[in-house]
């Protein structure tokens, strides 16, 4: 599952791996405990919470997610796979 998500990964578009990357900042802030909702995600962003929803809704059926945990999981995956590109540059996040 998780060689899958990393493969298709780059179907991907710019903006979904935005949202992706908006989920992943919000989840390793302090507050962390606090439910990440798509209002938060769309002000990070500066788009509006139906095209959150929009942007999740094509992630979850480009990677054939089927709930929350396994879009967590996505989402840690988008962030490692980041993490690995920058180190290979030389750069931190």
């Amino acid at each position: 599952r998780l060689e899958y998500l990393r493969k298709n990964m780059k179907n991907l578009t710019r903006s979904e791996k935005a949202v992706m990357d908006a989920y992943e900042l919000m989840a390793n802030h302090e507050n962390h405990d606090k439910k990440i909702d798509i209002e938060t995600v769309g002000e990070l962003l500066n788009i509006s919470p139906k095209t959150v929803e929009t942007h999740k809704a094509n992630i979850y059926r480009k990677l054939k997610l089927h709930n929350n945990a396994q879009f967590a999981v996505a989402v840690y995956v988008n962030a490692i796979e980041v993490d690995s590109l920058l180190a290979q540059v030389g750069e931190k996040r």
